[in-house]
This record gives structure tokens, sequence and C-alpha cells, in this order.
């Protein structure tokens, strides 16, 4: 879930952990003195400190909870909130002076396919195209200012490495210790790794967006009421992913989708395109796709969000005071829409109530739509894509009523299982969105995103 972070600890104070970590300084080879940085590694995070009190710790939590150079396996929340107890404990970082500068989230997921038929036919992310930053490196990237979409084949990635690893433990020329960790990692490939790993990630290059959030420190991703919005936030960028489907059955088109198909592989087409046009050509690019493949982008997606919910099933609710020492841990109370619906007069367990009023205190009722939820996961707070299926196949006046409600004109246009996915969105975004629901925000965003009144609809069972 989270892998690469990057802290500036902002207590100037802090006494390196020189019992548990080897720091040296560097040569200033100019001057011919010590440099008065110092740095260490600690299980793949490198603590660099000036002599100003100024200290830098940067590295993947993953690999430091695998204790190994290692993040192809799964991560769960609760890996991560155990990994920053350890933290704390070991060398002594706080996580509530942990300020974050850069934060990676991601997910490794199992497809049915060899993930370089996906990284091998990359197009452009939102309006950026894909591209491969080191030679023979299974990944591909699309950078932006603030952040960086980054798409791996970590099956292949740690297979090379596993290769490496065994022909290096056949030689001699390595010391016992380098045997051991060589050996360790190689072991935990083995035992880890799955085929056809994929792995979707976001890195986020400023912190503009996790601010605005309420995400400012280490202890603030440790909270529980933000792992959702990172599935969100993974499912909705991967959304905005383009690429030519290997499935795709071009024989079954008729001849101008043949010829305008031909157009849409070509990365050099997109570039041509001002913005009006090419927002044209994705939807009939997705259209044509969609029509005419097995869905790949939509399979793909789908697990996307299935390991997410895997991931985070389990976490510390209330996390100790570990996190901020002498203080209370602050939760922030996330406002919901200032938008208001009638209530329906109907006491049944399907019956739609209006944002922000208490659902009947059993967590098998949505918060937001009060609708019957037990059909999903336990622990389910709000209406999801299972609950929705559910209710589109068996109750379709229902499904309806809410398509009508949560799902704005130009998301109508998308198949089905998109839309079901932006409606599960829209309802939780109802109630947690930490940014559209302040009130200005809310306000310009439903202006934006719905009809005049789509929002103050009767519910009337």
């Amino acid at each position: 879930m989270i892998d690469f972070i990057k802290i500036k600890y902002t207590d100037t104070g802090y006494v390196l952990p020189i019992s548990s970590i080897d720091f040296k300084s560097g040569f200033n080879h100019n001057t011919g003195e010590l440099d008065e940085t110092v740095k260490g590694n600690y299980f793949d995070f490198n603590i660099e400190r000036w002599a100003s009190g100024r200290t830098i710790i940067t590295g993947s939590i993953h690999k430091y909870f695998n204790r190994n150079d290692f993040n192809g396996n799964d991560f769960t929340a609760l890996n991560f909130q155990t990994s920053v107890i350890n933290l704390k404990n070991e060398i002594h970082l706080v996580p509530d002076l942990c300020k974050l500068e850069n934060v990676e989230i991601g997910v490794n997921i199992q497809t049915e396919f060899n993930p370089n038929l996906l990284l091998e036919n990359l197009l452009f992310h939102r309006t950026k195209e894909f591209n491969k930053p080191i030679a023979g490196a299974y990944y591909m990237q699309s950078k932006k200012e603030n952040y960086i979409i980054k798409i791996y084949n970590k099956s292949a990635q740690n297979n090379r490495v596993l290769r490496r690893l065994e022909s290096e433990l056949k030689g001699s020329k390595i010391t016992p210790t380098e045997r051991a960790q060589k050996h360790s990692l190689a072991q935990l490939i083995k035992d880890e790794l799955k085929p056809n790993t994929l792995r979707f990630e976001i890195k986020f290059l400023k912190m503009e967006v996790l601010n605005q959030m309420g995400i400012i420190t280490l202890a603030d991703l440790c909270k529980p009421e933000f792992f959702q919005h990172f599935k969100e936030m993974l499912m909705m960028e991967f959304d905005e992913v383009y690429f030519y489907d290997y499935t795709t059955d071009n024989l079954k088109m008729r001849t101008p989708e043949q010829i305008k198909f031909k157009d849409y592989r070509n990365p050099n087409y997109w570039k041509s395109l001002d913005r009006k046009d090419k927002y044209y050509h994705k939807k009939r690019f997705a259209d044509l796709t969609l029509k005419y493949s097995q869905n790949i982008k939509g399979k793909v997606s789908e697990l996307i969000g299935d390991k997410m919910e895997e991931l985070t099933a389990k976490s510390l609710d209330i996390f100790p005071d570990i996190l901020a020492p002498h203080q209370t841990t602050k939760f922030r109370q996330i406002p919901h829409s200032y938008i208001g619906v009638k209530c329906p007069n109907n006491s049944n367990d399907l019956a739609v109530i209006n944002e922000g009023v208490n659902a009947p205190e059993n967590n098998t009722y949505c918060k937001v739509t009060g609708l019957n939820i037990s059909m999903q996961k336990k622990g389910s707070l709000y209406l999801c894509s299972t609950g929705l299926k559910f209710y589109k196949k068996n109750d379709p006046d229902i499904f309806r009523k809410l398509y009508v409600k949560y799902l704005s004109d130009k998301m109508k246009t998308r198949p089905i299982e998109k839309q079901i996915y932006y409606i599960a969105h829209n309802i939780r975004n109802t109630k947690t969105n930490p940014y559209h629901n302040t009130r200005n925000n809310r306000v310009k965003f439903e202006q934006r995103n719905y009809n005049q009144y789509q929002l103050q609809i009767v519910w009337d069972f």
C-alpha cells in the first residue's frame, strides 16, 4: 500500500541511534576535511543529518517491513502501522514529528496475463505519454509536475534479481555476511513472489493533494480514515491510463473503425491532438476497445480495487499514543455535503435517507444512503460496487434511483462497470471527501458535475 517515503524530521534535537546504526561522515576532497553531514542506513532507510540538526529520512517502508530489498509481495495497512510503531521503538522516530515530503502509494496484483502485454502497449496517462526511464527496466512511467504514475512487471523485475543472486552465491568472492544477506533475499523472493505480478503506483513529488486531505505527517498516514481514499486514488488514476488492449479483435471492426483504431494505437497520433479533440478520441478509443476486446482495463481495475480492500481489511482503528507522546492523537472531523434531500417516510431497510443522517446503529447499513449492505464485506461502512451490483440485479428500482442521484451526466456514457464504480465513489465522497466537502468547494464541484436540482431529488419510496 505505502512504499517509498521521504521524511523531514521536525525535531532538530533528534539524537541519532548510533547504537543501532553505523553512521559515517563524508570526506570533502576540496577542503581535505570531513563533511559535517553524517549518513547511515537502517533496513533500506537512509538517514542523513546535517550540523544544523536538519534530518532527512528516505526509503521504502515496505522493504523495511520485509527487512530486505524486496517489495514484490503484499503490504497491508496493518503491516504499515506496525512498521511505523517499530520505527518509533527501534530508532526513536516519533511519527507525529515525521513531516512527509514524498510518498508512494501502490498495489501489487496478479493478472491472468503477462504484465509485459500491458506495459509494451501503454500510450499515455491523462495527457502525458508513458516512457521507459531506464533501458531494460521492467517498468514504465508517466511523469507530471506533482506526481508520477508508475507501472511495473514485478515478477520479471524480481526474477532477474533472483538470477543475479543465484549466480553470485555460486561464487567465492563474497564474505560470509554478504552470503547470508544474499541468501536471505533470494529465499524471500522465492517464497513471496507470485507469477504475473503487476504493480501500479502513484509517487507524489509534491504534497499539496495529500496535505489538502489532512495528511501531513507519518502519523496521519496511519489513520484508517484515509485508506479508502488511497484505493479511490489508485482506481481513478488507473482509469486515466490508456493502452492498446492485446485482446482486441480488429477483424470484427467495420473498415472505418479499423482505420481509426490503427491511429489510436500510434502514440504519435495522440501528440498531434489539441485538448478538445483528445477528449473526444479518448472516449471513442475506450468505446471501441470495450466493444471489441475482453476489457483488460476493467479487469485490472477490479483487481486493484479488490486488492486494496484486502490490504486495508484489518487495521488499528484507534492508533496508540505512541504516535505522538504527551498528546492525544487528533482525528479531524470530515464535514458532509451541505446539500440536503427530503427524507422518505419509510422504515424499510432499503429506504434511502439523507446524506449526513445517521443510519441505524448497525454496520450492515450504509452511512450515507441507509441501504442494507449486509451482502458486502463485514465491516463495510458505505454502499460499494458489490452492493450496487446486488441492487441492480435484485431491485432495479433502487439502483435506478441511485443512478439518477449519484451519477453525473458525463459519466452516464461510460460502461456499466465504470458507472457502478463512480456511483460508489460519489456515495462515499458525500461523507468522507475532505476536499470537495468543504462548503465552497463542494458547491463548485456539484455545479460542475451535476444538473440543477439533481441532488435535491425526493426519494418517494
